[in-house]
């Protein structure tokens, strides 16, 4: 008994899912009939065409003034953002760059110390052993 209650459910919601797209196809095709006839119009077309030469006005306008605001207000705008970024990104690879050079430094360094260091200790020893073999021929 269950079953078949479930099974008639699902025929029912199946039923009303291709009642929804079927409804859904009809309209978006009357809407697009509608749309083409609306658009095959010339006066349409002109009046389509003067609208978007409007909202392209207006909207550089809007930019415009945008502007002149944040200047006022002391407020980065969209480019003042974009070249901050710019910098940032500039200047982190010149850190990475700098690190690079300092990593390989101190081994350079390190190696000219070593030798200076060596140097230094057998210049000490000869000196020290000249001194103690004078010391010992005068005795």
């Amino acid at each position: 008994m269950a079953k078949k209650k479930k099974n008639k459910r699902k025929a029912e919601m199946v039923d009303i899912l291709n009642l929804v797209k079927q409804t859904g196809i009809k309209s978006e095709e009357k809407l697009n009939g509608w749309l083409k006839e609306l658009l095959s119009e010339e006066a349409m077309m002109e009046l389509v065409k003067l609208g978007t030469k409007n909202h392209k006005r207006i909207m550089r306008d809007i930019r415009e003034y945008m502007n002149i605001i944040t200047h006022y207000l002391n407020v980065p705008t969209k480019d003042d953002v974009a070249n901050v970024a710019k910098l940032a990104r500039q200047i982190e690879e010149k850190i990475d760059l700098l690190e690079e050079k300092m990593s390989i430094y101190p081994v350079q360094k390190k190696k000219t110390e070593y030798k200076k260091k060596h140097t230094k200790e057998q210049l000490r020893q000869t000196l020290i052993n000249n001194i103690l073999n004078a010391t010992s021929t005068k005795k």
